[in-house]
């Protein structure tokens, strides 16, 4: 079918041109526009509004990021989808009590650097499964092993860590999160 002389199929090409990641989107122009009238009707409406998973492709020294529409609240009316801020916990083993992590939960504050979760994965916009966390999981862990490490080692050596007297800095350590 024909609408004012396009076919519909190459009206659709001409839409969704945008690759992020494996998946096709409409080019960020016409994504943009419909946030902003979406944005405006629930401005008058008084309904809260955030677009999660809505990114945009941006280069930055030949890398490619993928950064959240939502940053400088742009197309939304709340800090975010559920409304407050739900923090991530984590804890090292099951015995642990779970503590909060450095991250409030807020994806949609995420900038392009630093990342406030240290896994520039997430910036990413895609699928993850179980198994990515997991692995997540583990390097967090191994990082902090090192440097719980590092500190252990200042203490063995009856040195004074940078910054500071050795039993504060693995008080902070084990404290930060």
């Amino acid at each position: 079918a024909l609408i004012k002389g396009e076919n519909i199929i190459e009206k659709y090409r001409k839409l969704y041109n945008e690759r992020i990641t494996s998946d096709l989107h409409s080019n960020i122009k016409y994504r943009k526009n419909l946030l902003k009238q979406i944005k405006n009707y629930c401005i008058q409406n008084n309904i809260t509004m955030s677009t999660c998973m809505e990114f945009e492709i941006i280069t930055k020294e030949n890398k490619i990021y993928y950064n959240s529409l939502n940053n400088a609240h742009q197309f939304m009316t709340s800090d975010n989808c559920e409304g407050i801020n739900i923090p991530i916990y984590t804890r090292k083993n099951l015995k642990d009590k779970f503590k909060t992590a450095k991250c409030k939960g807020n994806c949609l504050y995420c900038k392009l650097t630093p990342v406030p979760c240290e896994i520039p994965q997430l910036q990413e916009a895609r699928n993850w499964k179980l198994k990515d966390y997991r692995f997540w999981s583990k390097l967090q862990k191994q990082k902090e092993f090192k440097e719980l490490t590092k500190i252990r080692a200042y203490a063995r050596a009856d040195q004074r860590a940078p910054g500071g007297n050795i039993k504060q800095k693995i008080a902070e350590f084990c404290c930060r999160k």
